[in-house]
């Protein structure tokens, strides 16, 4: 009988035995020979007749024992083992026996089922065990998709589930648009992968950019067995644009390409897919090139290398850095075929050539077109106005999907930057206050961009609103406004906090922003916000420094109070959705709003694939082979597998 404590899950071999308790700790018993108990003991024939526990803390979901070979998958998804190792039936790229848990050598947290397979027999007629494994298959190795709410400096947020983070060099490669992008200056910059991938994890996959340039002779993207750096040795499974302008497709030292110029100046969708010995080149969603030669790509880890750097011995290629624009950039742990390559391409082509909205000083409308039901949007607010060496609140930035019917019409509020002006841009930013006789100017506050679906702009009518910043007083450098909402609106700055709170303060999803308060007799109150509208700044005496105008948004901000020294910046607005809303950490700290609408559709590949490794000296890995294997090897890609068994 077990006792001392809750048991969840309980597994058996031939000779031990392990469960789980419900505190997440693995316990085992028996024979633990080869160090099968994973307690740090083994040697020859321990038995164990009570359990010990297992190291490694209380993370387990799921253990096996196969045999004299133990496995478990902890709850973060990874994969451990232990035990004998005399054929590599630990996946570790080692035939040495473990008595504690290694991790395999697919670093990952995505394996998630056990099983057991027998091979051969023993002197006692009965069968030898190893584990196997389900293993999750990510919607995507790496998707750098070019929104700007997976942007913050440097670093790329990888939008699969393998967080394959990004880092740019510099953070101006990227650039805010419809879409966003990436822009190489082919000198130094590139984009380069942090994560690892092993040469037989990459043995089927899709490659596939957008791209948009007029030079030739340089990567887009392909693994090199550097992270950093110019002198990588191996660079396989790449993509490319040769010397003489046409996309190549490159593996194990054969390359296929297109017979038309890429470099045109035009976005072109480039993509190549892989698998033993089915090798493909598309380019805007039509097939144009093959090879069935190439049984595998070099068997060398690497990273993925964007931009830069290696191609010397491939043909028209040449080392260096590629000059030009990429979005969308994703690398598939699958074939994608002939048909998903079309899909991908009309549905990403819809948000290549989106739709983009700037300011135009009035109310603009979209008719939404045939066949769309959903509608993906950048909102863009407006900065608020600067003054002095003070500067203007950012514009918010909002990223939202909502539906919509074919035909509806929409109804685009786009916010202007009134730079230094006291008047307002179109937008509903709150009015400064002009400079009288001597002390400074309040600027106004930036305007709201938004979508709705009345030209009332009420607020039955909003779809999304993203607040502009508000205005600057100039009084000093630390009197500039408030940041537009994200979703809520910050506060002005305050030029000296013992003169009381005058700067105006930023507005909530609920409330308008309150304007600044009055220090005395010669100190002009602000207004408050309201809804859509920033408050307006106080007006003051000659040679006092004038109030600033509030933020537009779902609610205004507070202008701020007019003063000598009791004075600030007005307050940002506050943003608002009625969909999903994302508010990416940038700002748009230049200028008017914009509005940027897109109507492709999401498109995602995924699968689970079983994977095995150990001995294969009858082919029971099922890898088409009969070597034994010392690492995880996928036993079928082209199916989709729901459970695996025991014995």
């Amino acid at each position: 009988m077990l006792t001392g404590g809750t048991w969840k899950t309980v597994s058996g071999g031939s000779e031990s035995f392990n469960a789980i308790k419900t505190d997440g700790t693995l316990w085992s018993w028996g024979y633990g020979d080869f160090g099968t108990l994973g307690n740090n003991r083994g040697g020859n024939i321990i038995y164990v007749s009570s359990p010990v526990q297992v190291l490694g803390g209380g993370q387990w979901s799921t253990a096996i024992i196969a045999g004299i070979t133990a496995a478990g998958i902890k709850t973060d998804g990874t994969l451990w083992t232990w035990g004998n190792n005399t054929t590599g039936q630990l996946g570790n790229n080692t035939k040495i026996h473990r008595s504690s848990p290694v991790q395999t050598t697919l670093v990952d947290n995505l394996w998630y089922k056990l099983g057991a397979m027998t091979y051969g027999l023993n002197p006692v007629g009965t069968g030898v065990y190893q584990p196997v494994a389900l293993r999750k298959i990510p919607t995507y190795y790496l998707y750098y998709s070019g929104d700007a709410a997976y942007i913050s400096g440097t670093t790329i947020t990888d939008e699969s589930d393998r967080a394959n983070t990004g880092t740019m060099s510099p953070a101006s490669i990227y650039q805010t648009g419809c879409p966003g992008y990436f822009r190489f200056n082919g000198t130094t910059d590139m984009i380069n992968s942090t994560w690892i991938h092993y040469a037989s994890d990459i043995n089927i996959f899709t490659l596939s950019v957008w791209v948009r340039t007029t030079s030739v002779g340089r990567k887009i993207i392909g693994r090199e067995n550097v992270v950093l750096g110019t002198g990588a040795t191996s660079y396989d499974r790449q993509l490319w644009i040769g010397t003489n302008g046409l996309p190549y497709f490159g593996i194990s030292s054969v390359s296929i390409n297109g017979t038309t110029t890429v470099a045109d100046g035009s976005w072109h969708h480039i993509v190549g897919t892989f698998s033993p010995n089915d090798m493909k080149l598309y380019v805007d969603g039509v097939q144009v090139a093959s090879n069935t030669s190439v049984a595998s790509g070099e068997n060398v880890n690497g990273y993925w290398r964007v931009g830069v750097y290696k191609l010397t011995g491939w043909p028209n290629g040449s080392d260096g850095y590629f000059t030009g624009d990429m979005t969308k950039i994703a690398v598939y742990p699958t074939v994608l075929t002939g048909s998903d390559v079309t899909t991908l391409y009309n549905t990403q082509f819809a948000q290549i050539n989106c739709v983009k909205f700037s300011y135009t000083g009035s109310l603009q409308t979209w008719t939404v077109p045939s066949g769309v039901y959903s509608i993906d949007a950048t909102i863009i607010g407006a900065k608020g106005g600067d003054s002095g060496s003070a500067v203007g609140g950012s514009g918010a930035i909002l990223n939202t999907t909502f539906d919509v019917t074919p035909g509806q019409i929409l109804y685009l509020a786009v916010g202007g930057y009134p730079g230094t002006s006291v008047t307002p841009a179109y937008g509903f930013g709150g009015a400064g206050s002009a400079i009288v006789t001597s002390g400074s100017t309040g600027a106004a506050g930036g305007g709201l961009s938004g979508i709705f679906t009345g030209s009332s702009l009420l607020p039955s009518e909003v779809i999304g609103i993203a607040a502009g910043g508000g205005g600057a007083t100039g009084r000093a450098s630390n009197t500039g406004g408030g940041d537009g909402g994200a979703p809520s609106g910050s506060n002005g700055g305050e030029y000296d906090g013992s003169y009381g709170a005058n700067a105006g303060y930023g507005a909530t999803q609920t409330q308008a922003g309150n304007g600044g308060t009055q220090y005395d007799a010669y100190t002009k109150l602000a207004q408050a916000g309201s809804y859509l509208n920033g408050g307006a700044g106080g007006i003051g005496i000659a040679g006092y420094n004038q109030g600033a105008g509030g933020g537009a948004g779902y609610y205004g901000g507070g202008g701020s109070a007019s003063g000598g020294n009791a004075t600030g910046g007005a307050g940002g607005g506050a943003s608002y959705a009625v969909g999903t809303a994302l508010y990416p950490s940038i700002k748009n700290a230049t200028g008017n709003g914009s509005i940027a609408i897109s109507y492709g559709c999401s498109y995602t590949v995924g699968q689970n694939i079983l994977w095995a490794w150990g001995n294969n000296t009858f082919g029971n890995i099922g890898d088409g082979t009969v070597t034994n294997k010392s690492l995880p090897v996928p036993v079928e890609y082209n199916a989709t597998w729901s459970n695996i068994g025991g014995v």
